[in-house]
């Protein structure tokens, strides 16, 4: 039996009349109106979105130094007291750090072996030294206070915090160029014996 011939290509069909072929424009209109409704959810939510990213940063900076205080206390224990929390001067771009109480430029974390409340150099091949144990960066765009502070925080071998001889504190953080006024404010109460624990900032520590 001699083989099939071939079939022949499927033509395509006609366009039919009054339709269109292949996509379909965007009309001037159409693009006008687009631009508008996002230009006006942009204008609602932009508010908001400065307002949530401000008690983000804030909650942030409150987390690292919750989390600094709870380090040092567990190296105070470890090494038998003499561990210092020292607040970062301005620098490196950095403008929130005016003046003692302020430690809105961040802090470190280091051993005190001579007990002068300041950092030696850092001898690494020496047991103990006082090389930096922790450093955390500026928070951005959060200024941290600390009333009477003296720029350096030192922890005994008990663990507890001592800010001048004061005992227990209270950090206050709000964004930059704001206030305790805030209702992004927070206060990170420091307790006697070390427990450390976050309110708004309108609120009190004690209770």
């Amino acid at each position: 039996m001699p083989p099939m011939p071939p079939m022949p290509p499927a033509r395509p069909s006609p366009a039919r009349p009054g339709t269109r072929r292949g996509p379909r424009g965007v009309s001037l209109i159409e693009s006008l109106v687009v631009i508008a409704l996002v230009a006006l959810l942009a204008s609602l939510a932009g508010p908001g979105f400065v307002a949530l990213l401000e008690q983000w940063r804030v909650h942030q900076a409150s987390d690292h130094l919750q989390s600094t205080l709870s380090f040092a206390r567990t190296e105070a224990l470890k090494r038998g007291g003499d561990v210092v929390i020292a607040k970062t001067g301005n620098g490196n771009g950095c403008t929130t750090a005016n003046g003692d109480t302020a430690w809105g430029c961040g802090w470190s974390v280091f051993y005190d072996g001579n007990q002068n409340r300041l950092q030696d150099a850092c001898q690494t091949a020496s047991t103990p030294n006082e090389c930096t144990l922790l450093a955390v960066p500026a928070p951005n765009r959060v200024s941290i206070t600390l009333a009477k502070s003296t720029g350096v925080l030192t922890v005994d071998r008990w663990g507890l915090v001592d800010n001048g001889g004061e005992k227990s504190m209270v950090f206050e953080l709000f964004p930059q160029d704001a206030s305790m006024d805030s209702p992004r404010a927070l206060k990170l109460c420091l307790a006697v014996g070390g427990f450390a624990r976050r309110v708004k900032g309108s609120e009190a520590c004690a209770g």
